[in-house]
């Protein structure tokens, strides 16, 4: 036996094929429905319900990994700022080493090596003009230079092809530049 529903407020809407809408002809009340057309469309309307409670559910999921993934992008996003800022200092300092380095042995000479550190500036011009400033303080023609051998006078070297291997000896002893 096939049942039938009447669901008022249905007139005009066609649920199966052969329908005509509902209220046509002038009825007041809709035709019956059959009760597995009724099943099917029940059906289906609760599975929209299913799927669009589940889709708001995995929306707000979604919405809280997204935060969370802004969150972290951010926290790497400074991390990498923070990183990049260190990496462009260490890069100044050691370019303004290396050109106080280069202004110190200019003027200087071997003596440059440590008198670098003392030189003050940022830019090769204020490092060459402290230089400048220091030449007169540090006066190299007065400086003692480097000191003599053991002998107490520099030493001369000495022509082996007329000395006898004793007298090498004896001359090596003496501290004597054997070459």
């Amino acid at each position: 036996m096939l049942k039938k529903f009447h669901v008022s407020g249905l007139a005009g809407f066609k649920l199966f094929d052969g329908d005509n809408g509902g209220g046509a002809g002038g009825r007041s009340e809709p035709d019956p429905i059959p009760y597995a057309r009724f099943k099917e469309v029940n059906d289906l309307n609760t599975k929209l319900k299913t799927d669009i409670e589940t889709a708001i559910r995995e929306k707000g999921g979604l919405q809280t990994q997204l935060e969370t993934l802004g969150n972290k992008s951010a926290a790497d996003l400074q991390a990498a700022t923070q990183r990049a800022e260190n990496a462009e200092k260490n890069l100044t300092d050691t370019q303004l080493e290396a050109l106080r380095l280069r202004v110190a042995v200019e003027k200087f000479g071997a003596v440059g090596l440590s008198v670098e550190d003392r030189l003050k500036g940022v830019t090769r011009e204020e490092l060459i003009a402290d230089a400048d400033r220091l030449l007169p303080v540090l006066d190299l023609k007065k400086s003692p230079g480097v000191p003599p051998g053991a002998g107490g006078s520099p030493t001369e070297p000495v022509d082996l092809s007329t000395k006898t291997p004793a007298e090498i000896r004896e001359l090596r002893k003496k501290g004597k530049t054997v070459v």
